[in-house]
């Protein structure tokens, strides 16, 4: 019986380039506003109780989490130029490299 979800993401994609860009819009916000809610009490007191602030804080931390999800479904290319479809090769490549730092930052820091 085979494999009844086989979800790939071809890395060179249209879509997965456009997925990349959204992910790295939102680092690019948490890079801001994380440091300056952590240095500004009275930032962090209103961003606190922003209800927009608390969506996007939420949606952020839980599009990092589907980016792990993508990651792990992303195909990738060896140094020869053969791209790489198998699941389990695609996690053995990425568990040791990018994961770490993909999960810290799906981490919530307040």
């Amino acid at each position: 019986m085979g494999n009844k979800f086989n979800f790939t993401i071809r890395s060179n994609d249209r879509l997965k380039f456009r997925w990349d860009a959204f992910i790295l819009i939102i680092a690019i916000f948490n890079s801001v506003f994380i440091p300056v809610s952590l240095s500004f009490p009275n930032i962090n007191e209103a961003l606190n109780q922003s209800v927009t602030y608390y969506i996007i804080d939420l949606s952020s931390t839980l599009f990092f989490i589907l980016d792990i999800f993508f990651m792990f479904n992303t195909t990738y290319y060896e140094a020869d130029g053969t791209e790489v479809f198998s699941k389990a090769t695609i996690a053995r490549h990425y568990l040791p490299r990018q994961f770490p730092v993909d999960l810290l930052s799906s981490l919530p820091i307040e």
